[in-house]
């Protein structure tokens, strides 16, 4: 019942594919034992294909499993969820958000779940882009 109350501002059909993503990032975050700074995102292309990866510290410099996580997709990507560790949803790095606009231009068109003071809502990519 929470969950309906928190996710108000996403219409019918964002609320099933956050309510996939959620679950996909919470199971792979469950097999790792996370730290502070671990995140699953969860891409979803426009081909329907959920694509997952987590990241044991999203501080590093190293991009490696962001970069291998782009190189995988099979299409434009449609949606983006971030999950830490905590269970918090929130943006993707700003370096990892540049590497999927660079990758593919349609990208930059995705909605990103994001949680706003009134509950949770999406952005689009280029939205949340330095101009």
């Amino acid at each position: 019942r929470m969950r309906h109350l928190v996710c108000i501002m996403l219409d019918k059909e964002h609320l099933v594919f956050f309510d996939k993503m959620a679950q996909t990032a919470k199971i792979a975050l469950a097999e790792v034992e996370g730290q502070e700074y671990t995140q699953a995102i969860v891409l979803l292309t426009s081909k329907g294909n959920e694509y997952c990866s987590v990241i044991e510290n999203a501080l590093s410099a190293e991009m490696t499993e962001e970069m291998r996580l782009i190189g995988e997709l099979d299409s434009s990507v449609s949606h983006i969820l971030c999950m830490w560790h905590s269970g918090a949803i929130d943006l993707p790095s700003y370096r990892f958000r540049k590497m999927l606009s660079e990758s593919n231009p349609d990208n930059r068109n995705a909605d990103i779940f994001v949680l706003t003071n009134n509950g949770y809502s999406q952005r689009k990519l280029s939205a949340s882009m330095k101009n």
